[in-house]
């Protein structure tokens, strides 16, 4: 699993979990809870919080209007 390969890797304090599915909450957070707790090592995991993004769809809007901005001004 890829979270928690990052997590062994980096040792971050924080890993944010985007994206269409975190709408469905703790649904799909709760097992990939368990998987990263499972694939991470425990001092790794202990300073890290896996947590739900907060922005929402209109982050990835932004993203592609930025996208077609920064291609028309040919960067």
């Amino acid at each position: 699993m890829a979270a928690a390969r990052l997590i062994n890797l980096l040792n971050p304090e924080l890993l944010i979990v985007g994206g269409e599915l975190v709408s469905a909450g703790e649904v799909l957070l709760a097992p990939v809870r368990e998987e990263v707790e499972r694939r991470t090592a425990p001092s790794a995991l202990a300073v890290c919080r896996l947590l739900p993004a907060t922005v929402g769809a209109a982050v990835g809007a932004a993203q592609a209007a930025c996208q077609a901005l920064s291609t028309a001004a040919g960067r």
